[in-house]
């Protein structure tokens, strides 16, 4: 069995920013559906970042809201070369 990810807070940054542009990016969303987003994260200013990790390398993050107990995004990383990590981060998470 692989070993679990682990869930590491993170602050919001340009490297993290570029990497949630290059996630919408390849799913085809457009500047302004990333602009949104980015207002919707910051307008619920409890949401933290929580970077998935297997060893060194960040699978992708879950923007979650601690007061609603709530997922409130997951976004793969673009270099993820693995199988789809998103179920085995809500995982982790719960």
């Amino acid at each position: 069995m692989s070993a679990t990810f682990v869930l590491v807070p993170r602050r919001r940054s340009p490297a993290f920013r570029k990497a949630c542009e290059a996630y919408y990016s390849q799913m085809g969303k457009g500047g302004d559906f990333i602009a949104a987003q980015r207002r919707r994260w910051r307008k619920h200013g409890n949401t933290i970042i929580l970077a998935a990790q297997k060893g060194r390398t960040v699978a992708g993050w879950i923007l979650y809201d601690p007061d609603m107990s709530m997922i409130r995004e997951i976004c793969t990383n673009p270099l993820w070369t693995g199988a789809d990590p998103k179920p085995e981060m809500v995982d982790a998470l719960i």
